[in-house]
């Protein structure tokens, strides 16, 4: 795969919404309860817990609306606005703190019991405040990479941007087989 520009890297890593259920352009803040949601763009799903087998991160995605799933926490502590840039913790109800873990299967994310600070909201502006709804892209520290929806062979389908077009082999794999299982099942029919 050849080396991808700073443009193509840019349009791939604003992948995400934050969501609270209304339509009013309100700052997202810290608070103490999970009052929103990561909504993906590209899926048009939003991020949550979901059992997975084996050392992969329990994430998954469900429906808008149904619920909300995540909190976002200061590193300060305080609660209110936050702005593009600032470090924040992500919590996911029944999950807890997401934090990047070298040596999980699929993409390198984990679980942690406090707060870890390896999260920011990029995309505008340092210093700006997020607002809901605005397309954002979702940074961490520790890989200075960005997280974005595309297919991939083992957990969620979740990659660094820096990723792309990779770790998705056994995916392709699956949809020649899903396909020729259907032609030969469609062919079977005619007989």
């Amino acid at each position: 795969m050849s080396e991808m520009t700073q443009e193509q890297y840019d349009g791939l890593k604003m992948n995400w919404a934050v969501q609270n259920g209304g339509t009013s352009p309100d700052s997202v803040a810290a608070k103490a309860g999970y009052v929103y949601n990561l909504f993906n763009i590209t899926l048009k799903k939003v991020l949550c817990y979901q059992s997975r087998w084996g050392n992969a991160i329990n994430l998954g995605w469900a429906a808008p609306g149904q619920a909300f799933y995540v909190r976002l926490t200061k590193q300060n502590g305080s609660e209110g606005p936050i702005v593009f840039g600032e470090p924040i913790a992500l919590s996911v109800v029944s999950g807890g703190y997401i934090q990047y873990q070298e040596g999980r299967r699929g993409i390198n994310l984990g679980w942690a019991a406090t707060p870890v600070f390896q999260w920011s909201f990029v995309g505008q502006p340092e210093g700006e405040t997020v607002r809901i709804g605005s397309v954002v892209a979702l940074h961490n520290s520790r890989t200075n990479d960005c997280l974005f929806y595309e297919e991939r062979t083992f957990g969620i389908n979740l990659k660094w941007v820096r990723d792309t077009g990779k770790f998705g082999d056994w995916v392709k794999v699956e949809n020649v087989i899903s396909g020729a299982a259907a032609a030969y099942r469609e062919a079977k029919s005619y007989f």
